[in-house]
C-alpha cells in the first residue's frame, strides 16, 4: 500500500511537487504499478521521495502502513529500489558507491560491513588469490 497526501517538494524557487495525492491499495494479485508522464513532471523526485533518498518539504507518505517522514529506519529496511539509470560516479570504487548509499540509512560501521556483504553477494569482491 502506498498512499501520498498532499506532497510537496521545491528545489530554491521550482516547485517539482504541488500537493501530489494518490494512493495504491496492494491486493497481492500481482500487479505493476509505473509513472508515467514528460520530462520535469516530477517522477523520479517522487520516487526518491517514496524511498527514503529525498526529502520533502510538506505533506504525507505512507509505504506499507509506515510514515516514510517519522520512521525512516523502519521504513527503509522494508523496500527496495533499483533506479533506471543509477548515479554512478567514476572516482568512486563499487566499494565507496555502496559504503556511500548505505550511509543515508545507517550508522559509517553498519554502512561498512553491509557494503562489503553486498559486494559479496554479487561476486564483485577482489580474489586474494
Amino acid at each position: 500500500m502506498i498512499k501520498v497526501e498532499n506532497l510537496v517538494k521545491s528545489y530554491g524557487n521550482h516547485k517539482v511537487l504541488d500537493n501530489l495525492t494518490f494512493s495504491i491499495e496492494s491486493d497481492k494479485s500481482g500487479l505493476i504499478y509505473g509513472f508515467l508522464g514528460k520530462n520535469g513532471a516530477g517522477k523520479t523526485t517522487t520516487m526518491n521521495i517514496l524511498t527514503g533518498l529525498a526529502r520533502f518539504d510538506r505533506g504525507k507518505c505512507i509505504v506499507n502502513n509506515v510514515e516514510i517522514y517519522n520512521n525512516k529506519k523502519t521504513f527503509v529496511n522494508s523496500i527496495g529500489y533499483l533506479p533506471e539509470s543509477p548515479g554512478l560516479y567514476g572516482y568512486m570504487t563499487a566499494y565507496e558507491y555502496l559504503h556511500y548509499l548505505c550511509k543515508l540509512f545507517m550508522d559509517n560501521k553498519k554502512a561498512s560491513i553491509r557494503a562489503t556483504e553486498l559486494l559479496e553477494l554479487s561476486g564483485l569482491t577482489v580474489s586474494k588469490n
